[in-house]
């Protein structure tokens, strides 16, 4: 069981719209190869907070999944707060599991993560949902 798994229960039993970030940023990785680091992070987030405006619109629950470890993964969720209400579900899974299952995933559909960058974050917080609702 991961986020995606939690995400998609969700929506089936309780109509809460769930929005995969990971296909938004494979996308502008895609379309502007040349962004990396925080300028990735910063664009695709902020394509995230477009596509959440323009789903509160029809939806008064979303659930977004993160792994909560970009670098600007504060900045953003800063940001979400400033136009919804957010509760953040934390999943905790063992380091070793969390890295065997980003290691063994299909590489085309996720954003790259360095084993560096997961083994921290895992030993914090494997996995955040945010949920919101409001308008920005």
């Amino acid at each position: 069981m991961g986020k995606t798994f939690v995400g998609d229960v969700l929506e089936r039993s309780l109509a809460i719209k769930f929005l995969r970030i990971e296909p938004l940023f494979l996308e502008l990785m895609r379309q502007e190869p040349e962004l990396q680091g925080i300028a990735l992070e910063q664009r695709g987030f902020q394509l995230v907070l477009d596509k959440v405006d323009a789903i509160a619109q029809t939806h008064p629950l979303i659930c977004i999944e993160s792994t909560g470890a970009a670098y600007t993964f504060a900045e953003w969720l800063a940001a979400l707060r400033q136009g919804y209400r957010v509760s953040l579900i934390h999943i905790h899974t063992p380091v070793e599991t969390c890295i065997e299952r980003v290691k063994n995933r299909d590489a085309s559909a996720h954003i790259p993560v360095s084993d560096h960058r997961l083994r921290n974050q895992c030993s914090s917080s494997v996995g955040r949902f945010t949920l919101g609702s409001g308008t920005r």
